[in-house]
């Protein structure tokens, strides 16, 4: 992302908070207002004290004090009501924000959860959210625009009691907007540190739980003390920091703000009310007034240091919040990549034995790399309606970036994927997916129920994908799960397909979770089935019924496998061994072994449980 700064930052914030606008104006106006009398009431309030003192009415004067005290109450719980307002905003602004970075995080491309792990995310929400939410809020207001407003309405209120006093406040308050400015770019480095320093402490004790087990089994436990240790002291020696600089900017305003301006004011004004230019109790007046004059000139020159303070907040939130999605990612590739025509084309004669039909696959001279780092290279191959593929090879050969390509979180370099008449490039990705049902290797359960996991698999509603004869989503449920091999140990849970699924997982073990799953991609019943890696977490026995799923499959669903347990492969009508992103051998299990290659070594490596074959998983 590229980098704004602080005001572009800002005026992105703005306008994610313009439907709320009229309120915060009204909020503010009400709190400056109210700030603005009930500083006018006390200066009045001194203004008769001088008067009563010199005239003697001091009974008149005790009536009129208990009317303003009186004003001044009621305008203070009029300011105090005006905070639900800003609390409202502040709320949505980061319901609005909240539901962007979910969004765009959910849809940004593969591999963005790498570099913005899970936990760097809940950091952004959690931290930095409400941190730049309250630059359009009450934090905002009260430091900026309310003493603005007050200090606007008191030069006014002066003005039409004597210009002169007016003049006299503005000079001895100009003096404040000198000292603010001193340490407003050292407070934004240092808020910038800390931040990150927060967000690194997350992500390094995330690292700490998920590698719990590797921590003690290699007993790292006082390394990794060591380097938290090392990361929080750095923190918190920044926040110190900090704290005080701003405290110290803070005890600076307020030293000339209540001590500088009100004894200026005092000599200035005895000396001019001796020779007569303005009266000494208007200069009385002015004391309570001249400090909002101050403080509304101090926060028109604070305005862009709290902005540039809180610019690291509002550039983390953005920055997920504008994450392109993976249409945007993929328009922008194809742009760059220019106006080939073959990645638009139906793949040529070169591709296959017989034109694309129905739901063939087909991979024309595909290449992809990350990076710089070249994965497949040329690739050609046709996978007919209702076969059973299955790729198989070394770790890194490009097995996997095939399942990928196929489910369109990745555009190839060059050459076409198509399935039909439809090629990935041309295609919306939501179409193009709804015709693949996926079984991954790392699976994931979500915190609800069995029957609810295993219906994740269809969008939309349910019915569209019932026959005649299936009368209820549960029933379409457990014909998916008996399917999988999984109907016979959910019925003996607890709760049977009602179990709750998520954290711990209800004591089933990875094999039955990956039944699970693979019922879940039964369920789908779209017309191409990816697997990858679909025994890995399974035992021999669970390997069998896998087995059996497969030659029991409707014969027009189309099956793609990547595995490295060859025992699997035999269920599948031809096997291609991919060797550093080409295709070096093909052919059905029989074929391959007749050859006597690579597919028939790693066979026998297999057979003969040599330990070399793991180079290969």
């Amino acid at each position: 992302m590229k980098r704004d700064n602080a005001f572009v930052l800002y005026h992105k914030l703005v306008q994610k908070s313009r439907k709320w606008i009229p309120l915060f104006a009204l909020c503010t106006a009400v709190t400056g207002f109210s700030l603005f009398l009930i500083f006018s009431s006390v200066g009045v309030l001194l203004t008769q004290i001088v008067s009563a003192a010199q005239n003697g009415t001091g009974l008149e004067t005790l009536k009129k004090a208990i009317l303003y005290l009186a004003v001044v109450v009621i305008f203070a719980l009029l300011a105090g009501i005006s905070m639900t307002g800003f609390t409202y905003i502040e709320q949505n602004v980061q319901r609005v924000l909240r539901e962007e970075i979910i969004h765009r995080y959910l849809h940004a491309p593969e591999g963005t959860a790498a570099v913005f792990p899970p936990a760097e995310i809940l950091n952004r929400i959690n931290y930095d959210l409400p941190e730049a939410g309250k630059l359009v809020g009450y934090y905002i207001s009260a430091w900026i625009f309310q003493p603005m407003l007050s200090g606007l309405l008191s030069i006014v209120f002066l003005v039409s009691v004597d210009w002169s006093v007016a003049v006299l406040c503005l000079v001895c308050s100009a003096v404040n907007m000198l000292v603010m400015h001193l340490a407003a770019g050292r407070l934004r480095d240092l808020n910038a540190a800390m931040t990150e320093g927060r967000s690194g402490i997350i992500r390094f004790l995330k690292e700490c739980v998920e590698g719990a087990v590797e921590i003690r089994t290699f007993q790292m436990s006082g390394r990794f003390e060591k380097k938290l240790e090392a990361g929080l002291e750095g923190t918190a020696h920044v926040t110190i920091q900090y704290r005080h600089l701003e405290a110290l900017r803070r005890a600076v305003m307020v030293l000339f703000a209540d001590c500088i301006t009100i004894l200026a004011l005092l000599i200035l004004g005895a000396l001019l009310a001796s020779y007569g230019y303005v009266r000494f109790s208007d200069i009385m007046l002015a004391l309570p007034l001249s400090d909002q004059i101050g403080q509304g000139m101090i926060a028109v020159s604070n305005f862009p240091a709290l902005i540039k303070q809180g610019s690291p907040n509002m550039e983390r939130v953005f920055e997920i919040a504008e994450l392109p999605s993976e249409e945007e990612s993929r328009a922008v590739k194809a742009a760059a990549s220019g106006p080939e025509a073959s990645r638009f084309q139906m793949p040529g004669p070169e591709a296959s034995e017989s034109e694309a039909s129905g739901f063939d696959i087909v991979f024309d001279d595909v290449s992809f790399s990350y990076g710089k780092m070249p994965i497949l290279k040329h690739v050609t191959f046709q996978v007919k309606q209702g076969e059973k593929v299955a790729f198989v090879g070394e770790s890194g050969g490009g097995k996997s970036t095939v399942i990928k390509l196929l489910l369109g979180l990745y555009l190839p370099d060059g050459g076409s994927i198509s399935l039909g008449e439809e090629t990935l490039e041309a295609s919306s990705l939501a179409g193009w997916r709804e015709k693949f049902a996926y079984l991954p290797q790392d699976i994931s359960m979500f915190h609800t129920s069995i029957e609810e996991n295993i219906a994740l698999g269809k969008s939309g509603e349910t019915k569209n994908c019932l026959s005649p004869m299936e009368h209820s989503r549960a029933f379409a449920v457990a014909e998916a799960a008996k399917a999988a091999g999984a109907d016979s140990f959910i019925a003996e849970s607890k709760e049977g397909y009602g179990t709750v699924l998520g954290e711990g997982n209800s004591g089933f073990s990875g094999g039955q979770l990956q039944r699970i799953a693979l019922a879940r991609a039964m369920f789908r019943k779209a017309p191409v089935l990816l697997m990858d890696e679909p025994t890995s977490a399974l035992d021999v026995q669970s390997e069998q019924v896998v087995k059996k799923t497969l030659r029991q499959l409707p014969d027009d669903l189309t099956v793609i496998a990547v595995t490295h347990r060859l025992a699997l492969t035999t269920e599948f009508d031809r096997i291609y061994v991919l060797e550093k992103g080409q295709i070096a051998e093909k052919g059905s299990h029989a074929e391959l072994l007749k050859m006597g290659g690579k597919y028939a070594d790693l066979w026998r490596s297999q057979q003969e449980g040599e330990v070399g074959f793991y180079g290969f998983l």
